[in-house]
């Protein structure tokens, strides 16, 4: 668009993309509007001599060839799934005994911590104080502690203080059944290969498999912690702030892109 490019050259038309509806977008109206030469040069397509009329058929069997390969992986991963095997990523506290292995065993540097937060959490502490407790201990969290075995894994890593413990993590811990032992799959799903995005799947639609691994936490400690949990409730608005502004969750500061709250003043509330 700013005119710095004159030519596209790749290996063949799947180097573009597999979706031939977006691959004929740009093929055939994008970059010709921009005056852009295309050349794929294994499926003899040069922009320059004229319409190729065999490249769309190209473009649709490069996506068949995608969506096949898609199917298999799904099936597989369905197999595997659905026998037991734990098919995502060890939690905190566990680790694979080697790369080969698919099955999780306890990781003895961080399952003390694991059991610390379910204790804090008996005791009656909340969320934030177990975290600013987990902060002074200088405890690395999670990412920090992957990070510092080598272990690359996702999640925000422009925190600067590796002991800065959130509650929103210190929650996620005391909500994950597998540290009973068990192994729960297909909690998320994606709707197609063209869509990579991950979903919450509805629990009915997950597959449960008891005592698979060693346990950090036992089943009682971690049911009476859900049952601590499912009380703690947000305090409802003070009905003295009037009804919920129509607005709520919809408006968004034009510069910095955050939520805009609505504001009663406590002063003057007219």
């Amino acid at each position: 668009e700013l005119g710095y490019i004159s030519a596209v050259i790749v290996k063949d038309l799947s180097r573009v993309g597999r979706r031939y509806d977006m691959v004929g977008y740009y093929t055939d109206t994008y970059f010709p509007d921009m005056d852009v030469r295309f050349i794929a040069i294994n499926d003899n397509v040069d922009s320059d001599e004229g319409e190729n009329e065999i490249a769309p058929f190209k473009n649709i069997i490069n996506e068949y060839y995608a969506r096949d390969i898609s199917m298999k992986c799904c099936s597989s991963y369905r197999i595997r799934g659905s026998s037991g095997i734990p098919i995502g990523r060890p939690l905190y506290g566990y680790m694979k005994a080697n790369k080969d292995d698919d099955f999780w065993v306890v990781d003895p540097d961080a399952a003390p911590v694991v059991r610390d937060i379910f204790r804090m959490c008996l005791e009656g502490k909340g969320n934030e104080a177990i975290a600013k407790t987990l902060q002074e201990r200088k405890i690395l969290t999670p990412i920090a502690y992957w990070s510092s075995k080598g272990i690359n894994r996702g999640g925000k890593k422009t925190n600067t203080n590796p002991y800065k413990w959130s509650h929103t993590s210190v929650e996620g811990i005391l909500k994950k059944q597998e540290y009973c032992g068990d192994v729960i799959n297909f909690k998320t799903y994606s709707k197609s290969y063209k869509n990579r995005k991950r979903r919450e799947n509805p629990k009915e639609n997950w597959m449960v498999f008891k005592d698979v691994h060693e346990a950090i936490v036992d089943r009682e400690t971690f049911e009476t912690v859900q049952k601590l949990i499912s009380k703690t409730k947000r305090r409802a608005p003070k009905t003295e702030n009037g009804e919920k502004s129509m607005f709520s969750d919809l408006v968004y500061c034009a510069d910095c892109k955050s939520k805009l709250w609505y504001h009663t003043n406590p002063v003057n509330k007219d």
